[in-house]
């Protein structure tokens, strides 16, 4: 989705309002990483390790199967303080569903997620990023809070750790950024311990999407 996806992900922001979280602040050094698509027994564990390292939190988007599969992950990602949010139930693609079944699909996600957490609402985040006109309004109407991104790290697209750090090479984060990474690769693990060590030294803390905001 690259700079596009993050460009129409603003204007997505500037129509939903509060309810839909792009960026954070731009004046404090804070940067938001949001794992998609997990948990993975393959490779969650290690990447909680290495944010544990660096005392980092992050928020997780998740999707049911996976946390049906791997609940101990789910518990052990709440342990450390990060946060889970709904990635739908099942991970199709919205694009090609009826409203009223994307509708079921985040509510269906929310009280699975509520077995763990205990909250009754998570933070969505649609699969694909796909976000339709009428979901979107479907989701202003009912105050239902949405995590887009501000910078793609194309983790899913990388064949190689150098790859995914030559982005950020290119196109350095910047304060408040929201990024989108994914917890299905191996990719993702290497290149962040050679990011998040740069960012400790340039002073960023690490926040969920629910934490104390700047």
């Amino acid at each position: 989705m690259g700079m596009k996806g993050s460009a129409r992900n603003l204007l997505l922001n500037a129509f939903m309002g509060s309810d839909c979280f792009v960026r954070g602040s731009r004046k404090e050094r804070t940067l938001y990483l949001t794992f998609d698509d997990g948990p993975r027994e393959e490779h969650t564990p290690g990447l909680l390790d290495l944010l544990a390292r660096y005392g980092a939190r992050a928020t997780f988007f998740v999707t049911g199967y996976h946390v049906e599969r791997r609940p101990e992950i789910v518990e052990r990602i709440l342990r450390a303080g990060h946060e889970i949010g709904n990635h739908s139930y099942r991970h199709t693609r919205f694009g090609s569903m009826r409203l009223a079944d994307q509708l079921a699909e985040i509510a269906e996600m929310d009280e699975l997620l509520q077995r763990h957490d205990e909250r009754a609402r998570h933070w969505f985040r649609p699969p694909q990023g796909h976000l339709s006109p009428s979901l979107a309004w479907a989701l202003r109407r009912s105050r239902r809070r949405v995590a887009l991104w501000s910078y793609d790290s194309l983790d899913y697209r990388a064949r190689a750790v150098s790859e995914l750090v030559k982005r950020f090479d290119e196109r350095p984060v910047a304060n408040g950024e929201v990024i989108l990474f994914h917890d299905d690769n191996p990719h993702t693990l290497g290149a962040l311990e050679i990011l998040l060590e740069r960012w400790r030294e340039e002073r960023y803390a690490f926040r969920t999407l629910s934490g104390p905001r700047p």
